[in-house]
């Protein structure tokens, strides 16, 4: 049986959501309230199939020494692996702005161990964070694996422009039932800008260089 990854980037999707509430309430910095935050395990459903299996993995920050949160257990029992990451502390306080990507080396090596290891289909990435995710994406596409990504089209500017030139598959978050109650603003989608998709075209497909 195929085996389909399914990786989500929790932190960055619910950092998304909280600036799309900042412009409903016309209030910086909104801080969603527990039932403004996504329903994750809605990916579960929507991606689930009876022919391939589906290795769900959910990424947090976590505060050090902190209990595990309710969200983080339910998630747990909707059927995600919880890869956890504790947040800097300094002078005994957490520092927010320190090592901003939510993707640390650890995650990174755990990724590229699934992709060689395991008999995958396809890769799914829910994530805005194209820093981090666009080379490690070209890999598994690279490697001849079928790659999907997942945002709010508005906040998706690499993961679009990556779609347009068949690099992978983009999906919007809107389109999956259930994933989100809160009343989201719909902006214009983002240019798609000719320089990144040269560059991103360049990391798949390098020049060959004459002898």
């Amino acid at each position: 049986m195929s085996k389909t990854l399914l990786i989500v980037d929790a932190p960055n999707i619910n950092s998304t959501v909280a600036s799309f509430l900042s412009v409903v309430y016309r209030q910086q910095g909104y801080i969603p309230k527990s039932y403004e935050l996504p329903h994750y395990e809605a990916l579960i459903a929507y991606w689930s199939r009876p022919e391939s299996e589906l290795i769900a993995w959910l990424m947090a920050n976590v505060n050090p020494g902190q209990a595990e949160s309710r969200w983080l257990a339910c998630a747990r029992n909707g059927g995600f692996s919880v890869i956890t990451k504790p947040r800097s502390v300094v002078n005994g306080e957490v520092d927010f702005d320190i090592n901003p990507s939510d993707i640390d080396e650890e995650m990174v090596a755990r990724f590229k161990q699934t992709l060689w290891n395991e008999p995958l289909d396809r890769v799914i990435v829910v994530s805005h964070d194209g820093k981090r995710w666009r080379t490690l994406l070209m890999l598994a596409r690279q490697l001849g694996f079928n790659v999907i990504v997942m945002g709010f089209r508005e906040a998706s500017e690499w993961q679009t422009v990556g779609a347009s030139s068949n690099l992978w598959t983009f999906v919007d978050l809107r389109r999956v039932s259930g994933f989100i109650d809160a009343p989201l603003p719909e902006v214009p989608p983002i240019r798609q800008p000719i320089q990144l998709l040269d560059q991103m075209e360049q990391l798949l497909w390098p020049p060959e260089h004459s002898a």
